[in-house]
């Protein structure tokens, strides 16, 4: 926005420039040149009024006058006599017939000429003829060549010296328009550096400009500082209000599920009631667990605290309890290819991701397949991978696998949350997560980024803090 400023008011008294130099060029161009002709034909006329005498009796003209205006000013002086035949002449011996020069043949009419040419060498002169005439009856004639370096070295001079104040005027302005175009954009930048917080999931106060932006600058930073702190609260309120219900379901819900259960218990197990009070029970845990993921989900919501972490420990350590967990349903295993495994990951959410795709996987996996666990490290990042051979998911599911409350399988148990927990715990950590088909057979590859302890943890943060917040 400065440089458009700047070149705004440049291109503006560039404009004016133009406008007031270029007329003003143009006249002391033609100024300069006609006091030159003027200066030129006076000379002309009294030269010519000093050879009159010589024309009009047979005496030898005197060329002393000539020649020695022809030295001081660079110039060719040819006097001939009514037949056109030099009788002085500068530049060589006189008797030469000069008839065929335009300026001579005019003044031999009677009347005076002046035009600007340029002679054989490309040097231009002004060539002035006036005629030599008594009583009015012309005696001969005097053509004057006066070289015109002089007259255009002085408009050469004056335009370079119009040039340079142009660019004088231009850097002043250009230096003026900067300091003026900073003092209105400076405080713009710090606002705008301090309002993309917001877009971060950071609402702290913006930096207020100083007293010397303008007042609109500042009444802006401070509507967007209300708005950040009524966007704040909202955002707070909704994340206590999820947060709150899905505790305060909790209880209910389990107590509602013992009754049901013990309700169970006194039916035969061919009862219809038996079948009725089972599939409510059903029901009863999927939404026990739909309030538990929504649990999760306000956590990761808040502001996260990046950590290091040791991947390899962490998933043994997980892998090892849903073993315990499996009934010998299917094999579960796990893979750890050799090198360093430090990284930096929100708190707690390695275990949350882990949990949230081995569980995804043992609902989805058949009976007796298997399950594999596998973490390569990386340079920069590391590889935490769950791998299935359940029936997988299409492009169009894999796109959308992520978004809250969507299910590939509707008459399968699960909140619809699972992955969009995954998903927003591997951003907040500043790393990927990528879905795709099992590479040795049929089922689902998800796999997950993790920043390793080769990035600096200032540069994971951040990246954490630009990350945008999804609201529930």
């Amino acid at each position: 926005m400065t440089r458009r400023l700047v070149n705004s008011y440049l291109l503006v008294s560039l404009v004016v420039l133009l406008i007031l130099e270029i007329p003003l060029a143009v006249f002391y161009y033609q100024l300069e040149r006609e006091r030159f002709i003027a200066t030129s034909e006076r000379d002309a006329v009294i030269l010519a009024s000093l050879y009159l005498d010589a024309l009009q009796t047979p005496a030898v003209a005197d060329p002393s006058p000539a020649q020695d205006y022809a030295d001081r000013r660079g110039s060719q002086v040819i006097v001939v006599d009514s037949r056109g035949t030099s009788v002085v002449d500068t530049t060589q011996e006189p008797g030469v017939s000069y008839l065929t020069r335009q300026e001579v043949q005019t003044a031999l009419e009677g009347l005076r000429s002046a035009a600007f040419r340029d002679d054989t060498g490309g040097s231009e002169f002004l060539f002035i003829g006036v005629p030599i005439a008594s009583g009015g009856e012309v005696e001969g004639a005097l053509q004057l060549a006066v070289d015109a370096e002089e007259v255009n070295s002085r408009i050469r001079r004056f335009w370079w010296g119009l040039l340079a104040i142009a660019v004088l005027i231009l850097a002043a302005l250009a230096l003026v328009g900067l300091t003026v175009a900073r003092s209105a954009t400076q405080p713009i930048k710090r606002l705008q550096a301090s309002a993309a917080r917001f877009g971060q999931g950071d609402f702290s106060q913006l930096e207020l400009p100083d007293d010397e932006a303008p007042g609109e600058i500042r009444q802006l930073a401070q509507s967007m500082n209300l708005m950040g702190r009524q966007l704040e609260q909202l955002i707070q309120r909704q994340r206590s209000f999820v947060a709150d219900a899905s505790h305060q379901l909790r209880t209910p819900l389990t107590a509602l599920r013992l009754r049901l259960e013990n309700l169970e218990a006194g039916f035969t197990p061919d009862s219809a009631v038996k079948g009725e009070i089972e599939a409510a029970i059903d029901e009863t845990v999927r939404l026990s667990n739909l309030v538990h993921d929504l649990l999760h989900l306000a956590k990761n919501d808040s502001q996260p605290r990046i950590m290091p972490v040791d991947l390899a420990d962490l998933a043994t350590e997980r892998v090892g309890i849903w073993q315990a967990m499996t009934e010998n349903q299917v094999e579960l295993m796990l893979d750890l290819a050799p090198g360093p495994t430090k990284a930096f990951a929100v708190e707690g959410a390695v275990e949350q991701v882990l949990d949230n795709l081995i569980d995804n996987s043992l609902h989805a996996a058949p009976e007796g397949s298997r399950i594999m666990v596998r973490l390569e490290p990386g340079q920069m990042q590391h590889r935490l991978m769950v791998i299935d051979e359940g029936p997988g998911l299409t492009d169009e599911q894999k796109a959308r696998a992520t978004e809250r409350f969507w299910r590939a399988d509707h008459h399968r148990s699960g909140s619809g949350l699972g992955l969009a927990v995954v998903a927003n715990l591997v951003d907040a950590s500043s790393g990927q997560l990528m879905l795709e088909d099992n590479p040795w057979g049929s089922g689902l590859q998800v796999s997950t980024y993790w920043p390793s302890d080769n990035v600096r943890y200032e540069e994971v943060r951040d990246s954490t803090l630009r990350l945008v917040r999804r609201s529930l």
